[in-house]
Formats: structure tokens, sequence, C-alpha cells
């Protein structure tokens, strides 16, 4: 059989493939017929093919270059259709098109149309025949195979082929659906100045197109999969944001079994703010440690970067950066190039990007000591000196005060510090052995900047000064004479000192601080005041009048 004439029979429906079953057939005429439906591929290498005059849609591009294939063919009249635009999660849809079957809106026609989607398990069914333009689909939720998902355009869109076909005509046509992700972008009107926060997190609020309530679809933060509330009225997704680190992560979608990021979605923490810079130790890895306070410096090194801006119109980095607590306090360390003690230099960080404010440090200079007081019978120690304290904030605890003597090491117990001044109480050291001045220095140790510096210290003894209101004593009947005291205590014992052989005592009152002494009769000067204090006796240069005697009377 190489020849096939069916010419002129009112043949109606698709072309059989069977007419090319074999390479003999070399003529085909199926002229003058209501042939529908697509002219088959298989017929393309037929030598003599006439298929003019009939209904055949749509026609292959070699068909329309050949008179005999396309003549008074009423392409015309083809059925076809827009690609329309699905929804991932299932929706009612409308289709576009024309020429939807010889009858289309003859009752229960809606049911000879069928439509395939290839790509995805979804499927589409016609509804409604709205009118010969028109027509109402219901698609159910999208499902995609997680080794094959699409890729996205920058619309967030990707395209799966469908095709419509008419089981009563024949009739076929097909179109690139466009499948439509919900997409995400930061809603305008809670985007100026209502970043979430870092340290505990916040709700954004992210304007939601081609969204739903649908299930189907979760925004994933990372791995996370957040559950978001869906504000159907505004159009707005609300969104729990985990605390986190400078530029938020971005927020991508699950659907359909596939994880598309958006990158179009980025949210904005706060920018972190500096409130304190302090040193660690000058020596560290060959730089200063620095302890930087604040927040929102999140909880990831990688995102944050230190900037120490030299008054010489230089820049260091502070590496080694260490979070020591999430959001708020970081350790890093800064090279000592370029850092003479006592400069001022600017201090910032950026952290994911978003720059903080700047906060000055002054590199630390050396601890001085200039000299130190002690009270002999207290322990009370004043030390003075510059450079004592090296940050902020000065720790008690970081100083440790030992008193040296010849004999002896004494611990003191820090009462105050400040950059020029340290008060302590220390235990009195034994007095030397020649009942002179104490030969002492003492040592003060920061173990904060890991200094030590050294002075020798005046040993204060007790010392009185007269009081004038009780200068003057009657000498032949003797009296009670009161003494202003200073660095005095109920430990210092004083004596007056008597021509017998036993000294009579005087009484300190601690609540006046004054001390009172019982005056024998005398002549001139006073005797002179004694302290004992430990097994060393003192003569206070200090001494009192008698009142110079006086005539009552005068006779020759």
């Amino acid at each position: 059989l190489t020849h096939i004439d069916f010419s002129h029979n009112n043949f109606a429906g698709p072309i059989p493939q069977v007419l090319s079953g074999t390479d003999a057939i070399s003529f085909v005429d199926l002229s003058n017929n209501a042939c529908t439906g697509p002219v088959p591929p298989v017929l393309q290498s037929t030598a003599s093919l006439y298929v003019n005059n009939n209904m055949l849609c749509p026609l292959p591009s070699w068909c329309t270059q050949s008179s005999t294939c396309a003549q008074s063919n009423q392409t015309n009249d083809c059925m076809k259709f827009d690609g329309p635009r699905l929804s991932p999660y299932g929706s009612i849809i409308t289709i576009f098109g024309s020429h939807f079957g010889p009858d289309a809106l003859s009752p229960g026609y809606v049911n000879n149309l069928y439509i395939t989607v290839a790509g995805g398990e979804i499927e589409c069914n016609v509804t409604s025949i709205l009118s010969d333009d028109r027509l109402e689909v219901y698609c159910t939720p999208l499902t995609l195979l997680p080794s094959a998902c699409p890729v996205l355009s920058p619309t967030s869109t990707f395209t799966l082929p469908m095709t419509l076909y008419d089981r009563f005509s024949h009739m076929m046509a097909s179109s690139d659906s466009v499948v439509q992700l919900p997409s995400l972008k930061m809603g305008i009107a809670f985007f100026q100045g209502a970043y979430p926060v870092p340290t505990r997190g916040a709700r954004v609020a992210l304007d939601a197109a081609f969204f739903s309530s649908s299930s189907s679809v979760f925004v994933m933060m990372g791995s996370d999969v957040i559950a978001c509330d869906y504000d159907a009225p505004l159009s707005l997704l609300w969104c729990p944001v985990p605390p986190g680190v400078g530029r938020g992560p971005f927020m991508s979608l699950s659907v359909g079994g596939c994880t598309f990021l958006q990158h179009n979605i980025s949210f904005s923490y706060g920018a972190p703010t500096i409130e304190a810079v302090d040193i660690i130790t000058p020596v560290f890895m060959d730089g200063y440690g620095l302890l930087i306070a604040g927040s929102n410096f999140g909880d990831n090194v990688d995102y944050i970067d230190i900037i120490v801006t030299l008054n010489n119109n230089g820049s260091l980095r502070c590496d080694h950066i260490t979070i020591i607590t999430p959001h708020t306090l970081l350790q890093c360390t800064v090279a000592m190039t370029g850092l003479p003690p006592g400069t001022a230099h600017d201090i910032s960080l950026v952290v994911g990007g978003q720059q903080s404010n700047i906060r000055q440090w002054t590199v630390p200079r050396m601890m001085t000591l200039s000299g130190a007081s002690m009270v002999a019978v207290s322990g009370y120690v004043i030390i003075q000196g510059a450079n004592i304290g090296q940050r902020d904030n000065i720790v008690i605890s970081n100083f440790n005060i030992t008193v040296y003597t010849n004999s002896s090491t004494i611990s003191c117990l820090v009462l105050s510090v400040s950059s020029s001044t340290i008060a302590c109480r220390c235990l009195v050291p034994p007095i030397s052995s020649s009942c002179g001045s104490a030969d002492i220095y003492i040592r003060v140790e920061d173990t904060f900047s890991l200094k030590e510096a050294y002075t020798n210290v005046t040993f204060l003894l007790p010392s009185l000064v007269v009081n004038p209101a009780y200068y003057r004593v009657t000498p032949t009947q003797g009296g009670t004479v009161l003494f202003d005291t200073t660095y005095f205590s109920t430990d210092v014992f004083v004596y007056v000192e008597h021509s017998s052989s036993t000294p009579i005592p005087c009484n300190y009152n601690t609540s006046s601080t004054q001390l009172s002494c019982n005056i024998p009769s005398g002549v001139g000067a006073g005797p002179p005041l004694l302290i004992q204090l430990g097994d060393c006796n003192y003569t206070l240069p200090v001494s009192y009048w008698y009142s110079p005697p006086g005539l009552d009377s005068y006779s020759n």
C-alpha cells in the first residue's frame, strides 16, 4: 500500500497515527473533510500530503509552508488560550482564550474539556464556561519534587506546560502556565523605626502578595520554619523574628516541597550601639585587650568588624573578636602600633553591614607613685600617684597593697581608689629598735593592668597641739591642761614627766579627740610630755607654760 485517498468523505475527528505506519506510503489525501486536532508529526515524511479544507489545529510550521497542507484550513478558528497565572496552594482561576469547542456554550459541554499540567502534581478541572472566550478552572495545590525544583525568575515565578483538550472536537491547545510564588518584602509602614531588636527578637510585618492562609506555604528562616500569621484584609504577613545579628537572615518560602530563597526581603535589626570601652590588659597577644559593652552586637563574630580610628587619621582593626555575652559584650585585641600611652582614639564597629556610634578610648599610661603616709597608731595609709586607675570604672579588688619593712611584710585592706590616690588600712609595722622613724616602703599591684609601682612611706607619729583656752595654769597649785591630738588612739600612752620617778598619766577622750593631763605645781616652763608607742618613748615637741609670777602689792 503506497497511496491512500480519503478525500471528500466528511470524516471528522483527529487524524489517526496509523495512516503513516509504514515508509511505503508516499501519497495521503485527506482533503475536504472535517478533520480536527493537530497534524501528526509522522506525516511530515510523506512525499505527497493533502489535508487542505479541514479544521486542523494547530498547524505545524512545516505544514504552513505547503499549499496542499495549509490551504483553506480554518486556522483562525483554532482553540487557543493564554497561559494562566497559577497559585501554588490551589485556587479558582480564569483562563482567557477562544474557540473552546464548536458548541462550547451548550449545556454540559464543559465535560468535554480536559486540562493537563506537566512538571508537577497539580490537577486542574474546568468548572464553568463563562463565555466563548473565558473558562473558570479550579486547580489543586501544587506538589513539586524536591529533586527537581524549578528555577525562579526575578519576579518569583516559574512555568509549567498546560494543555487544553476538547474530547468532542479533538481540538487541543497548549500554553505555559505561570506559577506565581508568594513574594515577601518589608512593609514600608513598618520599616522606619520598627526594626526588630536582636537581643529579644520581634514581630515584623511583611507585605504579602499572592498569599493565602493555606498551610501549604511556610516561611523559612535558615532551616527553621517560622509560623507567620497571614492578615488577609491588610495583605500582610506577621512573622516572629528570633534574636540574631546585624541584618536579619534571608527569609525563604517552602512551597510544594521546594524551598525558594527570597533575596529581596532581608530585614534589618537595630544598628549596634557602643556604650563603654574598657581595657582588659595592656599586654595581651602583643596588643591591648578591649572589652566593648553595648547593644545589638548579635551572636555571630562573622558579622562583626571592629575598627580603631587613630588620632593621626590611620586605622587599626581590633582582631580576635570574642562574644562574651551575646548581643551586649565583646572582647577583641588591637595591636600596640600607633597607640602611645595617653592618646585618645575612636572605636566603632559594624554588625551585619550596619554602623555603630563612635566611642572614644584613651590608651592607658604607666602607673606611677609619688609618696605615701601611714598613721603609726591606726595603720591608715594614703598613697599618692598618677594613672592608678586604668579603666572607666575602677574595681577596688584589682589592687593589692603590701607594706615592706626591714623585718616583715604586711598586707593592707584597700578602702578606695581613684586615678591619683589610694586609701587603705594596714597593720601597724613594728617601730625600729632605735625607736626612730620606721623605715618602710609600699608596693601597689594592679592585677587588671598587670602593673606595679613602689614608693617610700612616711611614718606619722602622734602629735599634740596646745589648746589656747587652757594655756595657763597656776604654778603654785598645778592644774589640768587639755591638748588637741592628731593620730592618737587608746593604745598610745601619754605621760607628764615629773621630778619623781612616777610619771603622771594623761587621759585620752576619743569623742573630743583631746588629751587631759594633770600638771604639777612648778615654776616656768612645765615638764615635757612623753608618748609611749610600743616599746619606744617619744618626747613630743610641744611645751606649755606656767603663768609667770606676779606681785599682788608693793612696799618699801
